[in-house]
């Protein structure tokens, strides 16, 4: 029952120094100009000297100052990334410094690679060369020589072959990436019984892609024996237990090891073999930035959602470079005009992402909903057109303004199309070099004009921590885990505020947005900042600075005994007391801490307060008082709930037997969510309700579920297990269905978890029931 806002902060190093405001990045303007006329020069001066040096010197320097940074460098690392509406920075100070292969264009490095290809020894460099190269040629249009440039290492590397296995797998990836599946096949097959694939490693990943070939090709079957084999293979040399292959619904462990890819992929074929939909398609598409310019050169990254994520609940966040450095998923580069096309795609639940230049981000986003998935069909072609938007242009406050009133003005520039807009704040604290910062999310409130006028109550307000521990878990809490600046939050005068702003459609699409990048002198001409100043330090807030904590407890205590209507002194002691009561063991401090915070709530009702007082009170299921915060809740918000309000609701009364009522919030909720996670206990209460299973399954394609490493397909396919198992027995598995069913309807879900544990007989009904059980 708590809002899990997920808050990426650019990384330090832009090619100049740059500030991190809140969530997005800004370079100083009058570093630009002289950065470009250093880097025009040290480039003149690189290629000087790489033209002059001979033989085996400039293979050497080639090594050095054209191949990359690392010996792990890939040729798809781009400045920054648009993932699921954030941006995210690959690049580092480090290598910014010390590569330079930024320096050279893309004219300047084909003779240099083709000539170290040409004639360097046959080790991993020219396998990085001639992928290099080939890359290099695909960027320019020039698929052909891309061939050639993979095929004139080949020719040099048959006496070593783990380098001729490297090479290989990148002649097979080209297949694959122009539609030739069978040639790509026939290329794996016929190095299958080699000492090239006699290590482990390397066998895994022919087998991994040669198993998509085959799928490609309209031999799923084959394809799934290839997986499956090759895990085998794989298991048994290593002496390891690859990821999970047996069950319609396993998951890994959440390592995104070569081996637990293939065991995805296998899953992945497995299920669309029971869905009955093999065939591949083709995703085709134009990017292009909203004005109609094309942007050329882009990674263009189709996503499978198995590749998102890599376990129950983990979504894989590490950099693209380090998640796809082997026999990537589908990714392509657009041409000059914009365009991508990707082949031998498989049936399955997808999500775009890009990479892009600095010069391409610069001002620009691409805005994409965390929850912005979208299906493809077998047999099909698939349009898909991507557009990036201008960053909203934030108007005030800016460049660090004090704010002493009791509002603070936020203007924004109107965006064309959108219905409303929504606003998020984060505050910084310099330590030393870096930062404590925190968050403020408007997602209670929505503008329909490009300006909003927000109390300064508000900032004060926000929480600075949710009351989650949980004593029955055995929650470990001390009081070195927490900085006094983060638990002051937006009350610290000194805290460098920055906010941004979100566009929606009527569709709750997301549609632009100003968080990014802004490089040049028009984009980064101002910096969205502000610094809260209408209240000074309290001799609390000092003391809480100094780590005296019982002091400061003390003295907020005498504070708010003083002022009664001292809303900040209040809230500070209710906070403090409940990490007390966990840091100290002294569980009455918590419920001090709720009787203050409820006290100071009924004096002045405001949404923040009732949220936090409703979230804790769903979690230790104290129906009564949750039941009372949310009728307030709702009467603050001023509107009708949104999905996620609803669903969290419904949840509520079906824990509290009340099933017929939280069925109909369910559906409502499902109505507008486009995540479908209620799509479980909704499926689970209408079969309650007698829905058949046939019935269920064709309820469950309608809802297809999106959310924190859930398969889209989960309750589709866990669904026709049932109705397999169901076929062996019918009368004795409904009885156990409408047993566990019931339960699950009057709320006994503790009881019907220890249920499930004790009996075995059924495999695929108890999936089904746990798997229910885990939607909270």
């Amino acid at each position: 029952m708590k809002i899990k806002l997920k808050v990426k902060h650019l990384v330090l190093g832009l090619l100049v120094p740059a500030v991190v405001v809140g969530s997005a990045a800004y370079a100083a303007p009058s570093l630009i100009s002289a950065v470009s006329n250093v880097q025009a020069d040290a480039r003149g001066d690189l290629l000087n000297k790489l033209n002059r040096a001979k033989g085996d010197e400039q293979l050497k320097l080639i090594r050095e100052n054209v191949l990359g940074y690392a010996q792990g460098y890939s040729p798809y690392l781009f400045d920054a990334y648009f993932d699921s509406g954030y941006v995210f920075n690959h690049i580092s100070q480090r290598r910014l410094a010390e590569d330079p292969a930024r320096l050279l264009t893309r004219a300047d490095r084909i003779p240099l690679l083709r000539a170290y290809v040409e004639r360097a020894e046959s080790d991993i460099w020219l396998v990085q060369a001639a992928d290099q190269l080939a890359y290099v040629y695909d960027a320019d249009g020039r698929t052909e020589d891309g061939d050639r440039a993979i095929e004139l290492a080949l020719a040099r590397a048959n006496q070593s072959p783990a380098v001729r296995g490297q090479l290989l797998l990148l002649q097979a990836g080209r297949l694959l990436k122009q539609g030739q599946f069978a040639a790509a096949d026939s290329l794996l097959e016929a190095d299958e019984d080699s000492s090239i694939v006699a290590d482990p490693q390397l066998r895994i990943r022919f087998d991994l892609l040669r198993a998509r070939a085959q799928y490609a090709d309209g031999h799923p079957q084959e394809a799934l024996d290839t997986a499956h084999r090759g895990l085998k293979a794989y298991n048994e040399a290593t002496g390891t237990e690859g990821g999970e292959t047996q069950g319609t619904w396993a998951r890994g462990s959440g390592d995104n090891g070569i081996d637990k890819r293939l065991a995805r992929l296998e899953r992945a074929i497995r299920h669309s073999i029971q869905l009955g939909d093999t065939a591949s398609s083709t995703l085709t598409g134009v990017l292009k930035r909203s004005d109609g310019t094309p942007i050329a050169g882009a990674g263009v990254f189709l996503l499978h959602e198995s590749e998102m994520y890599i376990g129950f609940g983990v979504r894989d966040e590490r950099p693209f470079d380090q998640r796809f450095m082997d026999e990537p998923p589908y990714r392509v580069l657009t041409d000059d005009q914009g365009r991508f096309e990707i082949k031998g795609v498989m049936p399955g639940i997808y999500q775009i992402n890009l990479g892009v230049s600095l010069a391409q981000a610069d001002g620009w986003t691409y805005p994409i909903n965390f929850y912005e998935w979208f299906e493809i069909k077998g047999g099909q072609t698939v349009q898909k057109n991507l557009t990036m938007r201008p960053l909203i242009g934030q108007e005030a406050p800016i460049d660090g303004k004090t704010i002493d009133t009791d509002t603070v003005e936020l203007r924004w520039k109107e965006v064309p199309g959108a219905s409303y807009y929504r606003v998020m704040s984060s505050f910084s604290n310099k330590k030393g070099t870096g930062t404590t910062g925190g968050y403020m999310s408007e997602r209670f409130q929505r503008y329909t004009k490009p300006q909003a006028s927000v109390p300064v109550d508000r900032f004060y307000r926000m929480p600075s921590i949710y009351w989650s521990f949980d004593r029955r878990s055995g929650t470990n809490v001390s009081w070195d885990q927490f900085d006094p600046k983060d638990l002051l939050g937006f009350s610290d005068p000194d805290a460098l505020v920055s906010w941004t702003v979100n566009a929606y459609d009527a569709q709750d699409r997301l549609i632009a947005s100003s968080y990014g990048y802004r490089l040049n002198e028009i984009n980064a001409s101002s910096l969205p900042t502000f610094y809260l100043k209408r209240k000074n330090l309290s001799d609390a807030d000092r003391l809480l600075l100094e780590r005296k904590w019982t002091q400061a407890i003390e003295t907020y205590r005498s504070e708010y005994e003083a002022d009664g209507t001292d809303t900040h002194a209040v809230r500070m002691l209710a906070d403090l007391l409940y990490i007390r009561s966990y840091a100290d063991n002294q569980p009455r401090l918590e419920r001090e801490a709720v009787s203050l915070l409820e006290e100071a709530n009924e004096r002045q009702p405001n949404m923040e307060d009732t949220y936090k007082l409703m979230s804790y009170f769903y979690e230790r299921a104290d129906w009564a008082r949750y039941e009372h915060y949310y009728t307030l809740y709702v009467k603050l918000l001023g509107r009708q709930p949104d999905y996620f309000e609803l669903g969290n609701h419904a949840m509520s009364l079906l824990k509290r037997g009340r099933a017929e009522e939280a069925q109909a919030e369910f559906s409502a909720s499902l109505a507008t969510d486009p995540s479908h996670h209620y799509a479980g206990p909704l499926l689970a209460l209408k079969l309650q309700g007698g829905l058949p299973l046939d019935e269920a399954r064709k309820l469950a394609e309608s809802y297809p579920e999106f959310d924190y490493a859930e398969s889209g397909y989960d309750w589709q396919l866990m669904l026709i297990d049932l109705e397999t198992e169901r076929a062996n027995d019918p009368a004795g598995f409904d009885a156990k269905l409408r047993e566990g069913l019931k339960a699950y309807a009057a709320g006994e879900h503790e009881a019907l978890a220890k249920r499930i544990k004790k009996q075995n007989e059924l495999p695929a009904l108890n999936t089904f029931l746990k798997r229910v059980l885990q939607v909270q």
